[in-house]
């Protein structure tokens, strides 16, 4: 809520002081001789000797410069701020549209605004005072509203001229930042989602890719090969395994010991073949002659190519196969989407913490200038008043008054107090040493010194305040040369009393405020002044040692000679209410110190005052927020000479987690005031959220990658199972027949052969070549018998098995004849 300063002009009059009418607030209206917008003050009676009134005087309020004071104080980018009367009409807005009805040179009412904001917020109050008679919004003082998606408060003054001040903005305007950081969340989401699906696909394809590649050069192909090897078996061809190559089909450990079992058989089979066939028939009887010439040759040839093979070969399991394979296939599929998961889920965090970050600190900066203006304005205001009245006081005075009557300078102030309220202390100390005090009414209000031997005869205060002294009060006032007294004033009777002797010697002409004025030799150069920080003799109610500034405007006589100075003291035991009571955060602190650094205030309940008596700075504060930030503007400024703390006037800092501020006022006394916070003050909530964030991020990685692995576990399981009996244990019972077939072992081969039929196209194809060969292989056994007889000047013909049919005769039975 902002700050309405009006001084309203007030004289002495010869009229008795209980016929004055106290001031009036006239509505507001358009001043005839322009289109300003005013609000007028009628604030001084006339009266002739008779006391009847003849006249009033009055002032006149433009509020032509509501619109950029209301400015200022907006906050976000749609906020809205304006002015009406205690009925609705509007005095001011923080928009550009004109308040006045052109048609009818009259004021709008809120209701009938052309700002949409404006219009809404007002049709709303203006249903909330349907039912009344008498529209008077002032009884909604303190009250908030959400009206569809704004949020709007009101504040009405309590004191003529009545007026409300109504604020509000959209709520999107506070959840700028946080729409933002949804908007990128969103996004982020997204981009995850196809990111994911994309490296699931690629990764899918090359899993496919890969899978398809390993097993074909570590199964099918090798099953191939050794079903094409069965198929030149079966049909009795045997020159193809006379090549070493034959040995390196496959690196798997399964399928290489059923190929070896393969081989061997078929070398064994092959070797019983050419010893049936090498025996030759000699003559027409049955004499039989064995050449073994070849049969070794081809025997010794296979060992060394199967012992050399064994050499040369280094096999791996076919589970260790599968189990690497799965475990690359369980990789790519499962860690790649949960690194882009991840990452996702780590940038959403970062965002989330960036954007907290980022809306406390905007969030302290708006709490802080908020903070650091109203009290600104609040002391503002204050020395503004000051200054007015002091200038007032001189034309009063000059005018109507006679400073060398202290009745008079006491009928001057009570004339001030009853029409401006002015809360603050006057006084005046003449030349000549007396001294006139006056602040409010009651015991101690008011306060009178007179040098020795002073004399007025027409003073009837003098008079009044030295009657209760006793012997040994005149004693200390000839010892001291000083006579003070304290007594009671009834601001509504006008009257003087209860007056007591002050031990206390003061000599106005000495004091801090009466020589700072005194440098003015000239009337024309006279101005209000400010005095530095001091320790008063005594302000009549708070005692002895408070500390304070005084302003102080001289006067002079018809001579251009000094005649006394008038003057206001600014207490500072006031200073740490209105300090505190703008703080908006648990541990925010603020202070005010003069430019050089003095302290003036302090939000805290540190005396303000040193144990030697003197006045404290700040860097020698008690308080730690006030003892670090002012080291630290000491640090920025370590040249005293050069210490004026104005010049760092709206610059922020931060330092050792506080977050800080400075504001100077542009004109006497110019006060620094420093206001700050931890930053935890304004992350505190979001520091917890950021904190449960982390642990469910925590939480979930844990999650998931407890679930990835049980996954992955799964997926190796079942895949070494489907290995295991679809491929190890067909194959392991192939192997099996192979070695029984090696030593002519055949029963092993008539359980299984009804068995066969494997899932796997490459096992059930080899399966079934597998068990033709092997019948093949036993029938031709038992019914070897040498195709037809051999001469001796053939004896390398190759070996060959009959192509006609012949009579079954078995290999033992050939031997034994």
């Amino acid at each position: 809520m902002f700050i309405l300063s009006i001084h309203r002009h007030i004289f002495l009059l010869e009229v008795p002081p209980t016929s004055l009418l106290e001031s009036l607030w006239q509505v507001t209206f358009i001043a005839s001789n322009s289109t300003q917008l005013t609000l007028s003050s009628q604030n001084m009676p006339f009266f002739d000797k008779a006391g009847r009134l003849t006249g009033v005087y009055g002032s006149d309020l433009s509020f032509t410069d509501m619109h950029d004071m209301l400015r200022k104080l907006l906050q976000t980018e749609n906020s809205f701020m304006y002015v009406m009367t205690r009925d609705g009409m509007i005095v001011g807005t923080s928009t550009n549209e004109s308040l006045v009805d052109l048609s009818t040179n009259n004021l709008i009412h809120a209701n009938e605004s052309l700002s949409p904001l404006t219009r809404s917020t007002a049709q709303y109050l203006w249903a909330l005072e349907s039912k009344s008679d008498q529209r008077d919004f002032t009884k909604f003082d303190g009250q908030r509203w959400d009206l569809e998606d704004l949020t709007f408060q009101l504040v009405a003054m309590t004191e003529a001229p009545f007026l409300v001040i109504v604020n509000g903005a959209p709520k999107n305007d506070y959840a700028e930042s946080i729409n933002r950081v949804h908007q990128e969340l969103e996004e982020t989401g997204r981009q995850t989602v196809r990111k994911s699906i994309g490296s699931s696909a690629v990764g899918f394809l090359l899993v496919v890719a890969i899978s398809c590649f390993v097993f074909y050069f570590a199964v099918a192909r090798p099953l191939a090969i050794i079903t094409s090897r069965m198929v030149n078996a079966t049909q009795f061809e045997f020159s193809v395994f006379r090549d070493a190559a034959v040995q390196h089909t496959t690196f798997i450990s399964e399928l290489a010991g059923m190929e070896s079992e393969f081989n061997q058989m078929v070398s064994k089979f092959a070797e019983s073949v050419l010893e049936t066939q090498n025996i030759c028939r000699i003559g027409t009887d049955n004499a039989f002659v064995f050449r073994s010439d070849t049969t070794a040759e081809t025997i010794k040839r296979k060992k060394s190519v199967i012992k050399d093979g064994k050499k040369a070969q280094r096999l791996v399991s076919l589970l260790w196969v599968v189990f690497i394979q799965t475990f690359v296939v369980a990789s790519v599929v499962l860690i790649l989407p949960l690194v882009i998961f991840l990452s996702a889920i780590s940038k959403c965090n970062s965002v989330s913490v960036a954007a907290g970050v980022g809306i406390a600190n905007t969030l302290a900066i708006r709490i802080q200038n908020l903070e650091v203006s109203l009290v600104m304005e609040s002391i503002g205001s204050l020395i503004a008043s000051i200054n007015e009245n002091a200038l007032d006081m001189s034309k009063i005075l000059s005018v109507y008054g006679n400073d060398s009557n202290l009745d008079s300078l006491l009928y001057s102030f009570a004339n001030e107090i009853k029409y401006s309220k002015y809360p603050l202390s006057m006084y005046f100390g003449a030349k000549s040493g007396a001294f006139a005090y006056l602040k409010g009414t009651g015991k101690d209000a008011i306060w009178v010194t007179t040098p020795l031997g002073f004399s007025d005869p027409g003073c009837r205060l003098c008079e009044t305040y030295q009657q209760n002294y006793t012997v040994s009060d005149w004693e200390w006032v000839r010892k001291r040369n000083s006579s003070t007294g304290f007594g009671v004033w009834d601001q509504d009777s006008w009257s003087f009393s209860g007056f007591y002797f002050a031990n206390l010697t003061f000599i106005p002409t000495e004091r801090p405020w009466y020589r700072q004025a005194a440098r003015i030799t000239s009337f024309k150069n006279a101005k209000v002044q400010y005095t530095e920080p001091y320790i008063y003799a005594s302000d009549g109610e708070k005692g002895f040692g408070v500390a304070g500034i005084s302003s102080n405007y001289p006067f002079f006589d018809a001579n251009g000679q000094m005649s006394g100075v008038y003057g206001t003291d600014i207490s500072f035991a006031d200073m740490h209410g209105t300090l505190s009571k703008y703080l908006n955060t648990p541990n925010s602190f603020m202070y005010c110190i003069t430019r050089s650094g003095q302290l003036v205030g302090t939000s805290s309940k540190e005396s303000i005052v040193s144990a030697a008596g003197g006045m404290k700075f700040a860097n020698e504060s008690m308080t730690e927020t006030t003892k670090l930030s002012a080291k630290f503007f000491w640090d920025l400024v370590p040249n005293e000479d050069e210490r004026d703390f104005t010049l760092l006037s709206g610059r922020l800092w931060e330092h050792e987690g506080y977050l800080f501020q400075v504001r100077a006022m542009e004109f006497a006394p110019y006060f620094v005031v420093v206001n700050g916070a931890p930053k935890s003050d304004y992350t505190g909530d979001i520091d917890l959220m950021m904190s449960d964030l982390e642990s469910a991020l925590s939480r979930n990685v844990v999650l998931i990658l407890g679930v990835s692995i049980a996954v992955f576990a799964i997926i190796v399981t079942i895949n070494c199972a489907l290995a295991y009996y679809l491929i190890n244990a067909p194959i392991g019972k192939i192997t099996s027949i192979l070695r029984s077939a090696s030593s002519f072992d055949f029963v092993a081969y008539k359980t299984m052969q009804n068995q066969y039929g494997n899932y796997i196209s490459e096992l059930s194809a080899m399966e079934k070549v597998f068990y033709t060969m092997i019948a093949k292989f036993a029938g031709s056994i038992r019914s070897s018998e040498p195709s037809k007889s051999r001469t001796t000047s053939d004896p390398n013909s190759s070996p060959g098995f009959p192509t006609t049919p012949r009579s079954r005769v078995t290999l033992m039975s050939l031997l034994k004849k």
